[in-house]
């Protein structure tokens, strides 16, 4: 969770904090699969669970895959780029303040977006 890009310190330091995804208990955002899905002009699907501090649930992440070529040592090469659409709260991530104009500060309807390079090894 540390290297969560929040492009400001002190948001940063708020999302790192027991208000949020509770780094020092929870260091670590993961998400396993064992189900992946490629259609013929490079869509991908991606099926598994998710869990942010500390909690679990099913979440599907749509993108595309791409070959890449070869590395330096000739191993094939191939990029996924997925993107997938969370309601924050159902992660126990449900803080929220209100704007002085109005209006909540944040959304509860959040992307997460990964980009994976990944390199054939062994025969």
């Amino acid at each position: 969770m540390s290297s969560i890009d929040a492009r400001d310190e002190q948001l940063k330091g708020h999302l790192l904090s027991p208000e949020f995804f509770d780094a020092e208990l929870h260091p670590q955002l993961r998400f396993t699969s064992n189900q992946l899905s490629v259609d013929a002009d490079g869509s991908a699907r991606v099926r598994g669970e998710l869990e942010i501090a500390g909690r679990k649930r099913e979440v599907e992440a749509e993108g595309r895959l791409a070959l890449l070529g070869a590395d330096l040592g000739g191993r094939p090469r191939v990029g996924l780029s997925l993107e997938a659409s969370v309601d924050r709260r159902d992660f126990g991530l449900d803080w929220q303040a209100e704007l002085p104009g109005g209006g909540p500060v944040l959304e509860y309807e959040v992307s997460i977006a990964v980009e994976l390079e990944l390199v054939k090894e062994g025969d």
